[in-house]
């Protein structure tokens, strides 16, 4: 369901709903034919900030052949001037002003460890080659970096989860989620703090904690009016919807630290956060994350996380254990041990073929059965 923006974002979701609101229903079609007959807004370039100016500065380095240092500055600089042209005419740059912000953001590169810059020549680091195939400013970057690095030698699972869920709150998607909602959650987690006569935690680390605390919340199953009771004012100002949002935002960035952690070596971490971003996409705990994601119940999609639970403890924990009952005792057999709703089970073998039909190594699994 469209929340707020553009309807799904281009090359990462196939699509999106938009719902136009009518008050009188006779006037609802002629409402939306006014909505679609609009002019298209003008769509400029976002505002160049530090985070951005690294970014085109960085995507130079890869875009130009001749490595040198004179020549991603050349590239970088035309490409900042015609943004800034293009959201405004009028706005002029001296080439003296631009190339030293790129120097800085070069440096800065540097210093992140994203690139090498010897007698001119830029070099990419074996992370800056592993970080340019995920969509993360430069900013994003290193603090994931450093957090991994950090966690190199760690041996419990426990703390490597915390520092994950801890990393990816300052990341991305979560890192521009509305400032209301994230305010209200830490305003609600240092208000128990101080009501339990706890400690407050350094300041530059209480936005992660918050929304740490309400996410580990939702992958141990708690219950979305739960969360909102012990994680928001109640001042409605954080509905259901952000729950939800938070997670999957969350499972977004995970998985990018999962690959980010398998191309740097970390096998352990690439593990745990991939485990974590099925988790934090569908509010479940790890028992209920099938060894093999193609066999996993989350890609039935009426099947929600009370559901899963629900199956999981009658023994199907997985879709080839609902395909094996299915082939060998009939569709009734599934519906009486699923103790499912009485449309749920037709809707939900109908999904398991289609997926089978279309899914060649799911379809091999099941011929094995």
């Amino acid at each position: 369901m469209q929340y707020r923006g553009r309807a799904a974002r281009i090359g990462k979701s196939r699509g999106g709903n938009v719902y136009v609101f009518s008050e009188e229903r006779n006037s609802a079609s002629d409402k939306i034919r006014q909505f679609l007959s609009k002019p298209v807004e003008d769509v400029f370039p976002p505002y160049l900030d530090l985070d951005r100016l690294e970014w085109i500065a960085l995507l130079s380095c890869r875009r130009v052949a001749e490595k040198t240092k004179k020549a991603v500055i050349a590239h970088a600089r035309d490409l900042l001037k015609n943004l800034l042209a293009f959201r405004n005419p009028q706005f002029r740059i001296r080439d003296s002003h631009v190339n030293n912000l790129l120097n800085s953001a070069l440096k800065n590169l540097e210093v992140m460890g994203l690139l090498s810059i010897r007698r001119n020549k830029i070099v990419s680091t074996k992370a800056g080659t592993s970080l340019s195939k995920i969509d993360w400013v430069p900013s994003d970057s290193y603090t994931v970096l450093k957090t991994l690095k950090k966690l190199s030698s760690e041996k419990s699972d426990e703390k490597i989860k915390r520092w994950l869920l801890f990393t990816v709150c300052y990341i991305g998607l979560l890192k521009k989620f509305d400032r209301n909602r994230i305010a209200d959650i830490i305003f609600t987690y240092i208000r128990n703090l101080r009501k339990n006569k706890n400690k407050l935690p350094p300041r530059n680390a209480v936005r992660g904690l918050a929304v740490s605390s309400l996410l580990f919340q939702w992958i141990d199953e708690a219950s979305i009016e739960q969360i909102l009771k012990t994680s928001t004012t109640g001042s409605d100002i954080v509905h259901d919807e952000d729950i939800r949002k938070l997670g999957n935002y969350a499972s977004v960035e995970m998985r990018k630290i999962a690959l980010l952690s398998e191309d740097l070596g970390y096998k352990k971490m690439a593990d745990i956060a991939y485990k974590l971003a099925v988790r934090l996409k569908r509010g479940v705990k790890e028992d209920l994350v099938s060894k093999e994601p193609i066999t996993d119940l989350s890609r039935l999609e009426d099947i929600g996380r009370r559901r899963s639970r629900l199956l999981h403890e009658l023994g199907f924990r997985n879709l080839l254990d609902i395909y094996s009952l299915v082939f060998s005792k009939g569709e009734q057999a599934f519906a009486k041990k699923s103790k499912s709703p009485k449309e749920l089970p037709s809707k939900i073998i109908e999904q398991l073929r289609s997926l089978v039909q279309s899914d060649p190594a799911l379809s091999e699994l099941c011929r094995k059965l």
